[in-house]
């Protein structure tokens, strides 16, 4: 992690000039902003003596001082419409308090989410982009032992919970599991902004609907500051590492990660480094945690450490909100969800959607499609999507990858340059290809009614 001086000059790039600051106060009777459940009451203008109060009570020695003078800096910045400060100071804040989380002498979780809400409130008044749109509230248990609180930029330093939650596997048996964030290259670069907050809970209150067998109630809610719409594909991760291994029922069932309604691309973190930077994990202190790594490959089921590190369940999602790992059935199919339209020759054909799903029915991200034509061998021979000759070597817009369910994309492969070369009536099918989303999984082809092309 940075150095708090250092966050400071590297965040003084990142802000905008101030937008609101100098704006009159807001009547009592105005409706709180998101941001404000009534954790911590922000106040007007540039006042920060309530953020201030909410500091003292959750910080000790020497942060409460670093913070209490931040806050005033702040509170002058905004008076004299120092945006870049203003932002600067806030990200410095919320530092501190995942420092503090980290070092274990944070106050009431209740008070450190009132200040990391109040901050962020106080930061989106001199930067309205950071709160559009408007992030969800840190709620307390994202600082509990649970969950997560964490300040990134341009590093690529894993994010993991606070602790283990513990849950009962499929065969009865007490297990423990700790979740967190990885990146194949920095955050900075996954998220397309230079400094972001992620912050989380294991979601116990709200039902993820799965198709697929869910790993007892093991679920997780995952927000940012600012709320990032989307991540680079491949570039963020998200996983659940099991402190025992799983097994998973017959028949031969494949672990994946869902995010809500999609089974996403398979990923395995780095959870041997998970465990062993923890200070405690379900009542294991530190020393013997340490000691299963070190000797792990000699007294631990082999099982344990057969794919080079702890058992885990991980994916790439392309945005938050809700995971839950599931065991799902890998004898999947294909399904035509807008089928294939009569057309002419030449032309391409009408947007063609087809779907991958999971033996139970659950849609799976970045599995590769291809059409192609059934039955080719009569009248007209040689019908296909390519005809290099007539398309001048240009690609046959037969092939295309289902996505993870994001606004414009739902979780179709979508198929709108398919085009037939010759007069006829054909029958279409698709085929799964090898990829990264159909690993594991085999998918049974599928073929759509016949249709007609006319000159």
């Amino acid at each position: 992690m940075l150095p708090i001086a250092a966050r400071r000059v590297l965040l003084a790039v990142t802000a905008v000039a101030m937008s609101a600051c100098g704006e009159p106060s807001r009547p009592s009777a105005e409706a709180p902003s998101p941001l404000e459940p009534s954790l911590a009451r922000i106040p007007t203008g540039c006042q920060t003596n309530d953020l201030a109060s909410v500091a003292r009570s959750y910080f000790s020695s020497p942060e409460q001082q670093t913070v209490t003078e931040t806050l005033r800096a702040m509170e002058n910045e905004c008076a004299g419409a120092d945006g870049n400060a203003v932002v600067s100071g806030g990200w410095t804040v919320l530092s501190t308090i995942e420092a503090v989380l980290g070092a274990g002498t944070g106050g009431s979780a209740t008070d450190g989410a009132a200040l990391a809400n109040g901050v962020m409130k106080y930061m989106c008044r001199a930067q309205a982009e950071l709160c559009t749109p408007i992030p969800a509230p840190v709620s307390a248990d994202a600082l509990g032992p649970q969950g997560i609180f964490a300040v990134r930029s341009a590093d690529a330093a894993p994010i993991v919970a606070h602790g283990a939650v513990p849950f009962t596997d499929f065969g009865g048996s007490s297990n423990n599991a700790l979740w967190g964030l990885e990146t194949s290259t920095s955050w900075a670069s996954a998220t397309q902004v230079p400094m972001i907050l992620f912050y989380g809970t294991p979601d116990v209150t709200t039902s993820i609907p799965v198709t697929d067998l869910s790993f007892g109630d093991l679920a997780f809610a995952m927000h940012t500051f600012p709320d990032v719409p989307g991540f680079r594909d491949g570039e963020l991760h998200v996983a659940v590492c099991y402190q025992d291994p799983v097994e998973l029922p017959t028949p031969g069932l494949a672990d994946r990660l869902q995010r809500e309604g999609t089974l996403l691309q398979a990923y395995t973190p780095a959870c041997g480094t998970w465990w062993a930077g923890m200070t405690q994990v379900a009542g294991l202190d530190r020393v013997f945690t340490n000691l299963l790594h070190l000797v792990g490959r000699a007294v631990l089921p082999k099982s344990l450490f057969a794919a080079g590190g702890p058992p885990s369940t991980g994916g790439t999602p392309i945005e938050f909100s809700h995971f839950a790992p599931v065991a799902a059935n890998p004898n999947g199919s294909l399904a035509f969800v807008t089928p294939p339209q009569d057309g002419t020759a030449g032309e391409a054909l009408d947007p063609i959607r087809v779907e991958a799903l999971s033996g139970s029915g659950t849609p799976i991200e970045l599995v590769t499609i291809r059409l192609y034509v059934a039955g080719n061998q009569g009248e007209p021979a040689g019908a296909t999507f390519c005809d290099l000759a007539s398309t001048g070597g240009q690609a046959c817009g037969d092939t295309a990858t289902t996505r993870e369910a994001l606004s414009g994309y739902g979780t179709l492969a979508e198929f709108d340059q398919a085009t037939l070369y010759k007069a006829g009536g054909y029958t279409i099918c698709a085929q799964a290809l090898d990829s990264s989303g159909s690993a594991d999984f085999t998918f049974q082809e599928v073929c759509a009614p016949m249709i007609h092309i006319k000159n």
